[in-house]
């Protein structure tokens, strides 16, 4: 899912913001989306510990969905702006979930294979761009 809506999100985005009049305000959300993301990763890993994995889980698909939904909607660069910040949030915490994941379903020894094997998509839909 994560591969999949990417590529095609990386693709249709310029879409997205063709009419805004600043248009170079869009560059600026993803820098701010990219720390915002960077410094929430400590507070994501402590939520999962302290609620669980499953509960974060479903907490982030939503932020992701609705960050998507504010995408979607948006009529400028600061609904966009807002919009990505939570799609990244979303996005992140999800991928992070991920690891966490397959990290405690697979033994050491094949742990290097089953990250491969998630990864795989997102090799895949490198071609799709």
């Amino acid at each position: 899912m994560l591969a999949f809506q990417s590529a095609i999100g990386n693709n249709v985005i310029a879409y997205a913001y063709a009419d805004f009049a600043a248009a170079p305000a869009i560059s600026t959300a993803g820098i701010l989306a990219s720390i915002i993301g960077g410094v929430l990763r400590l507070p994501i890993a402590k939520v999962l510990n302290i609620w669980g994995r499953a509960e974060g889980f479903l907490i982030f698909v939503a932020i992701y969905i609705l960050g998507i939904i504010v995408i979607a909607t948006c009529t400028g660069p600061n609904g966009y702006a807002a919009g990505y910040v939570l799609y990244w949030i979303g996005y992140d915490a999800i991928y992070f979930i991920l690891d966490v994941f397959v990290a405690d379903t697979s033994g050491l020894r094949n742990r290097a294979f089953a990250f491969g094997f998630v990864s795989t998509p997102f090799i895949a839909s490198k071609y799709m761009n």
